[in-house]
């Protein structure tokens, strides 16, 4: 048995196998910018716009509008997301509208992408449909 944060501890490799791709989630960092931050105990539903990065670490169903999404190992989002980046750790299920697109190893993606660039890693799941676009945000939809 292992211990993790003197807490938790891991039964079989299929649990550990979880935890070791939680400790290597990694996003890319601005040093600048502040994210607006959806906590990983946090279900939101509606319209979510904001002009900056944001980080979900929980649950949405929603359109979200921004600069850069991270959406975290453990994060869940449905819905229509526009943004310029987008790096995928968890799950997203619905549109997306974006520059660039980076689905991590171990994420799931059930969506219909529209982007400039998209990179898949060896690992990452995708079921839908994916188009490139020259300006993909200029053809998504408004949110009121």
């Amino acid at each position: 048995m292992v211990s993790v944060d003197g807490t938790s501890h891991i039964r079989d490799v299929a649990q550990y196998a979880v935890v070791a791709r939680r400790t290597t989630y990694a996003p890319t960092k601005n040093e600048n910018a502040q994210a607006f931050v959806v906590g990983p105990h946090v279900s939101l539903t509606g319209i979510l716009k904001v002009n900056g990065e944001i980080r979900i670490e929980g649950r949405l169903e929603a359109d979200i509008r921004c600069h850069t999404l991270l959406v975290a190992p453990e994060a869940q989002i449905d819905g229509v997301i526009v943004a310029d980046r987008i790096e995928i750790y968890g799950v997203v299920k619905g549109e997306v509208y974006c520059n660039r697109v980076v689905v991590k190893d171990n994420s799931r993606v059930e969506a219909e992408l529209n982007y400039r660039s998209l990179e898949l890693e060896p690992g990452a799941f995708f079921e839908g449909r994916s188009r490139r676009y020259s300006n993909p945000i200029e053809i998504s939809p408004a949110f009121d």
